[in-house]
């Protein structure tokens, strides 16, 4: 096995278990969903582009999900002004209390995945990690 089947493996694994997690929470959200919101509070104000790109999906799916968090009220999208076709986005309050709501879950993950494994392999592995996304990062 490479490598890359290891981590494609441990992702999908890692998907799958967010899911039973979310569903068991009662929260109603998808994994996707969870995923724009944290990523909507780490970077407030980021473009749908540059949100499509960081959760590597389609701009069209990345405005679906939007669509009804917005409907729901756990994001909002605002036009910086002069500028009519490129959304900022922003988590709003609810989307914020959505988050509060599920860190107890996020910590579960977390611990899951950790289990068994101590701070110094994880750095390490992080960091390994880290150096092998950065090598496919496109050079401009």
């Amino acid at each position: 096995m490479y490598y890359t089947d290891s981590i494609d493996s441990l992702s999908r694994l890692i998907r799958q278990y967010k899911k039973d997690k979310l569903r068991k929470s009662g929260v109603n959200l998808t994994v996707e969903q969870w995923t724009i919101l944290e990523q909507l509070k780490s970077t407030p104000g980021i473009t749908q582009i540059a949100l499509s790109e960081f959760v590597d999906k389609d701009p069209a799916a990345v405005m679906r999900t939007l669509n009804l968090l917005e409907l729901r009220g756990l994001a909002q999208r605002t036009n910086p002004p002069g500028n009519l076709r490129n959304h900022s986005l922003f988590l709003t309050d609810s989307g914020r209390a959505m988050l509060h709501k599920l860190w107890p879950v996020s910590i579960d993950i977390r611990a899951e995945g950790n289990r068994g494994i101590d701070a110094r392999e994880l750095e390490e592995f992080i960091r390994i990690l880290e150096k092998m996304r950065q090598n496919f990062v496109p050079k401009k």
